[in-house]
């Protein structure tokens, strides 16, 4: 698995999200998003950035809702503040961080 499914993995079961869910968000195929976590397939290049900052919003919005900030922070290592918008931001950049290390990997 590459860094980027790792990242998806984590986020994924720290927000008990259910990838129909997170299809029906994003607009791709719960297939796709299943490669992306467990068969080291990434998001096409030019679709990543809107890809992630669409998963980065899922994430925030339920880690919000569930109270689960203080987890978040402490399986990421992520500082404060703790607001859906500083959460985002920082799973955007995890989830951005971790495509670029896959890319070089699969280059």
């Amino acid at each position: 698995m590459n860094a980027y499914g790792t990242v998806l993995k984590q986020l994924i079961q720290l927000t008990g999200s259910k990838l129909s869910t997170i299809s029906d968000v994003i607009g791709y195929d719960v297939s796709y998003i299943s490669k992306w976590c467990n068969k080291g397939k990434l998001p096409a290049a030019k679709a990543a950035p809107n890809v992630n900052k669409c998963l980065a919003d899922v994430f925030a919005r339920e880690i919000v809702a569930q109270e689960d900030a203080t987890l978040f922070a402490a399986e990421f290592n992520a500082s404060g503040p703790y607001d859906e918008s500083s959460i985002s931001s920082t799973i955007f950049q995890l989830l951005k961080d971790a495509y670029k290390r896959s890319y070089e990997n699969t280059a």
